[in-house]
């Protein structure tokens, strides 16, 4: 019983940290007009609109395509 709420604690922690980088990646970007969502901004070519998509695609796999549960929902720690 312990482990089952150290892992929950820990599931927890884990949705909270992704959380706050959500949110402080999403603050980068509030109010970027079109431009400047398309712009690149550093010398690789990525765009605001690119790193977004990128992270998106980046949290799908660790949170969805790796996370070892039987449902998407229970990899993302929702109740069912």
């Amino acid at each position: 019983m312990t482990s089952n709420r150290n892992e929950d604690a820990e599931n927890q922690a884990l949705l909270a940290f992704l959380a706050a980088q959500r949110d402080a990646v999403l603050s980068i970007v509030a109010g970027l007009d079109e431009d400047s969502w398309h712009r690149p901004v550093v010398p690789s070519g990525w765009t605001p609109a690119g790193l977004v998509e990128h992270l998106g695609g980046a949290e799908w796999h660790w949170f969805q395509g790796s996370w070892p549960a039987s449902t998407p929902s229970q990899r993302l720690g929702m109740r069912t």
